[in-house]
């Protein structure tokens, strides 16, 4: 075994000079490099979306060409009128800056062009479609919540003046069994000529523990003039079948916020005897009606001068 070892290392050392040698010479590789548009204070943005990479061929010594292979090099361009000679880059605005003896000795394509046309700032409200799906014992507290619910847009003025708001990708949330916070990015991938503000909104989604529950509510008939013929309704009372958050069943179950009722103006007009009482929910508690039973009432018209009901 020991008499491996002296090969071993020979062979290792002469790899090494030969390795040396031949990368000690200059050579040429061809990658492709990602770009980064910088906008200048001009007023000015493309009117379609720029190329994201250009090929380039570099050219320089061996050693210095094999740090490209492990930390790839970008190329920042300011975005301006006209046609931009990338030959004239050949070391310049590479990020980070290329090694030395490194040049850039061939582009495909040679020359970009930036349709411009002036730019446009304009704030847009938010859209996003979340499908929020919790656990049978739970429920949602209220909708889904961006925060902040609008951005700022800047962008070429014939993109952005046709926008009436900015959507995001959709949102699928499954099982939830507790309230979720998540970052969404606001920037578009097709869209990379226009720049959003904040490139990050919050979205919240507050769930809780959920129960069931049924309860008497009185109809209350309003707006009635002190003039106007007297109206009964039967029945006087439905019975609501609720879901609420387990800490507010009690009040839920006692409040007397929670009312159905009738508008003598639409029991006026009513021609066929029967309505569908309206119900006013809390506002101070997180109510989701399940049924409503009966959902519709009669009425008969009162007669109060011979005490006896008459059919309308």
């Amino acid at each position: 075994m020991r008499r491996w070892v002296p090969v071993l290392v020979s062979s290792v050392l002469a790899v090494l000079l030969w390795l040396g040698i031949r990368l000690n010479r200059d050579y040429t590789v061809e990658f492709s490099v990602p770009l980064e548009l910088e906008y200048s204070g001009s007023g000015w943005a493309p009117a379609e979306p720029p190329p994201d990479r250009v090929r380039v061929v570099f050219r320089g010594e061996g050693w210095h060409l094999l740090r490209l292979y492990l930390k790839r090099p970008r190329l920042r361009l300011e975005v301006q009128p006209g046609r931009i000679r990338l030959d004239q880059l050949a070391s310049q605005g590479w990020h980070p800056p290329l090694p030395p003896t490194v040049t850039a000795v061939r582009f495909g394509p040679r020359e970009l062009e930036f349709p411009l046309e002036p730019v446009l700032r304009q704030r847009l409200p938010l859209e996003v479609e979340v499908y929020a799906q919790t656990d049978p014992r739970m429920g949602l507290l209220e909708p889904p919540r961006l925060e902040p619910e609008s951005v700022l847009v800047t962008g070429p003025a014939s993109l952005v003046r046709a926008l009436r708001s900015w959507r995001l990708p959709p949102v699928r949330l499954e099982g939830l069994t507790r309230s979720v916070e998540r970052w969404l990015t606001t920037t578009d991938p097709e869209r990379p000529h226009v720049r959003v503000m904040p490139e990050r909104v919050l979205l919240r989604v507050r769930v809780a523990e959920f129960t069931e529950a049924t309860r008497r509510v009185s109809i209350e008939l309003r707006n009635r003039p002190e003039s106007a013929p007297l109206y009964r309704l039967i029945p006087e009372q439905l019975w609501v079948t609720f879901r609420v958050p387990l800490e507010e069943f009690e009040i839920a179950d006692t409040t007397r916020a929670l009312v159905a009722y009738v508008d003598y103006e639409e029991l006026r007009r009513n021609t066929t005897g029967v309505l569908v009482p309206t119900l006013e929910l809390p506002p101070f508690l997180h109510l989701k009606v399940v049924r409503i039973e009966p959902p519709s009432v009669r009425f008969l018209r009162v007669v109060v001068d011979t005490l006896r009901e008459q059919y309308p």
